[in-house]
């Protein structure tokens, strides 16, 4: 409901996507329109990412910041329908970052540090869903999110798809 709630998991190598593909996708439904975080890892300044909705610009914005150099900043204008269900991915396939919202990939409306083969460094912190630890930000997500899915080594999707109308597999691939 964004006044608090969210998920913290431990430091691990599974949050650490390196030069690699990956994937981060979710289902999220906004409550209300503010400033949003869905997935971050802090740890300092210099050492940050986050991939959060800011409401007073309307956008989704992807940034990693890793040893004081910022490896990747990306932006898409959007305003979420409130109180629907919205199917959010962000996949890294080799030196692209692609977006989806609800199958459709969406083209970058600002690419201020394009990922390129930048390495997106481990950061040694907590990985919140629906939090951001900066406290310069500390946004909650206003809302619900479900099914979170982070694929370390897979890109996912690289074209349209149909959106998952079913619960992610535990221990098998989907399809």
């Amino acid at each position: 409901d964004g006044t608090g709630d969210y998920l913290s998991l431990l430091d691990s190598d599974d949050w650490y996507l390196s030069t690699g593909d990956g994937t981060i996708a979710f289902w999220a439904r906004f409550t209300s329109l503010t400033d949003a975080t869905f997935v971050a890892q802090h740890y300092g300044a210099n050492n940050t990412f986050y991939f959060d909705y800011i409401v007073s610009t309307h956008k989704i914005r992807f940034y990693y910041r890793y040893s004081a150099s910022t490896v990747a900043d990306y932006d898409y204008t959007w305003t979420p329908t409130i109180d629907t269900w919205h199917y959010i991915e962000l996949v890294r396939s080799g030196s692209n970052l692609y977006l989806f919202i609800d199958g459709d990939k969406k083209t970058w409306t600002t690419i201020t540090t394009p990922i390129s083969t930048n390495d997106l460094g481990n950061l040694p912190a907590l990985l919140t869903i629906g939090y951001n630890a900066d406290p310069t930000i500390g946004t909650y997500f206003a809302g619900y999110m479900d099914e979170f899915c982070w694929s370390k080594g897979i890109a996912r999707h690289t074209a349209n798809f149909n959106v998952p109308t079913q619960a992610y597999l535990t221990g098998g691939v989907d399809t």
